[in-house]
């Protein structure tokens, strides 16, 4: 599986036990109506292939600051509030 959309969240935040059933060939990642609002450390351990993220229409208040320890590179990232990006360091991998 490349791309993954989910919607409607029956929990309000991101762990790394989110993606465990899910591969490093994921490279899209769509996380919109969810209600999310905190992404914990390491949530994105199982999927760090990732290169598109969408994160928007979410209300996040609070990312962990290794949330994103895995993510190798990611070329595009969405959010609903300017503020967040700032906590989208994307990095190229070495």
């Amino acid at each position: 599986m490349r791309v993954l959309s989910v919607s409607h969240l029956p929990q309000s935040q991101l762990t790394s036990e989110d993606f465990t059933d899910f591969s490093m060939d994921l490279e899209e990642l769509y996380v919109k109506h969810s209600d999310l609002a905190v992404i914990r450390n390491h949530a994105f351990r199982h999927v760090r292939g990732i290169k598109t993220l969408d994160l928007s229409e979410n209300k996040i208040t609070h990312i962990e600051n290794e949330a994103f320890t895995e993510v190798s590179f990611c070329s595009k990232s969405y959010t609903d509030d300017e503020r967040m990006n700032t906590y989208y360091v994307l990095k190229p991998s070495h």
